[in-house]
């Protein structure tokens, strides 16, 4: 018997199985989750985390939420695709019709998770602009359809559901692997983009595995605000294992620069943006991004880890909007507002 242990032990391990090294790193993803927010839940860290709740909480009311019928793959079926909507008050005001003429703000979220760590942001843009946070199929509240989709058909889905809802021109942003579906949709279905953010984008060549992936986000995590680490941890339980797993690895084997290049020759406008102390999008690889992709250097954010839209809301609005005043049209007269629905 000790000998088979032995045997055992001195098995090489080049045959083990990709899948059960992607599961092993997202289990140590979350459980690096939640001793992160374990070790803020006494004194001030406790004050804190009941503070970043009660914001989260007060941001959500502000919003709205719709369901829409999308389309998936041929074979796939047919989803209603969750979205949390707002846009600024109705006024006669000059401000007011400046910001109508705004591209609306659709914000896309990363591998596992539901756009609801978009919640704050979109709470900010909607003091100025239409602003649109789906969760696609198999996120927060929408529902899958048979196996996990891969980047290219989540971002067909992303189409579908703008198709639906009747959204054209609008300033795209992906946040982590969201930035490789918004890159593919927007690449694909130009018609629907007039500008695209990709904030900390993944991945980089030396970060596509999942042992890189896992260390790079634990090496984040003190600089994330703790109330993210509980919004993760109840998306990924929501959306079970079987999807953040398999879609991990689709994250991981997705080249983005495809796509960027695609963005590049077309010359739709680009902006990469990261916080300082991303340590899954690095400085370097944003460089690259950027390049590839067109944009001028990437912006970093002093603020905020890899999850700089919810660490710095507020910083990140501003860029956004900044980037959305430099795409909407010259006024002309009483005109429909770029990225809403048409008048019906």
């Amino acid at each position: 018997m000790r000998r088979d242990r032995g045997d055992a032990r001195a098995r090489p391990a080049g045959g083990a199985n990709p899948a059960v090294g992607v599961a092993v790193g997202v289990a140590v993803g979350v459980a690096v989750g939640l001793a992160v927010a374990a070790a803020w839940l006494v004194g001030a860290g406790a004050r804190r985390l009941r503070r970043e709740v009660r914001a989260h909480a007060a941001a959500a009311r502000r919003l709205g939420e719709t369901r829409t019928p999308v389309s998936l793959p041929p074979g796939r079926g047919v989803v209603a695709v969750h979205a949390r909507v707002a846009a600024p008050a109705a006024s006669a005001s000059a401000a007011a019709r400046v910001a109508a003429a705004l591209p609306a703000i659709v914000l896309v979220h990363g591998n596992g998770v539901s756009g609801a760590y978009h919640v704050p942001l979109a709470a900010r843009i909607a003091e100025s602009a239409a602003v649109y946070v789906p969760d696609l199929p198999g996120h927060g509240a929408t529902a899958g359809a048979g196996a996990p989709l891969d980047v290219v058909e989540l971002a067909g889905s992303l189409a579908g559901w703008m198709d639906a809802h009747g959204v054209r021109g609008v300033l795209l942003v992906g946040h982590s692997m969201g930035c490789q579906i918004v890159a593919e949709c927007a690449a694909r279905r130009p018609d629907l983009a007039a500008g695209v953010v990709l904030v900390g984008p993944t991945l980089d060549p030396t970060g596509r595995s999942a042992v890189a992936l896992v260390a790079r986000a634990a090496l984040s995590a003190p600089f994330e605000r703790v109330a993210l680490d509980l919004l993760a941890v109840r998306d990924y339980l929501r959306a079970g294992p079987r999807l953040v797993v398999t879609e991990m690895r689709h994250m991981l084997a997705h080249r983005i620069e495809g796509a960027l290049a695609e963005l590049a020759r077309r010359r739709l406008p680009v902006r990469v943006l990261r916080g300082a102390h991303d340590r899954i999008a690095p400085q370097r690889w944003a460089e690259q991004v950027a390049r590839v992709a067109g944009a001028p250097p990437p912006l970093v954010l002093r603020r905020g880890g890899h999850a700089v839209q919810y660490g710095d809301p507020g910083a990140v609005a501003e860029q956004l909007l900044a980037f959305a005043r430099l795409l909407a049209p010259a006024p002309r007269g009483d005109v429909a507002p770029a990225g809403r629905p048409a008048a019906r």
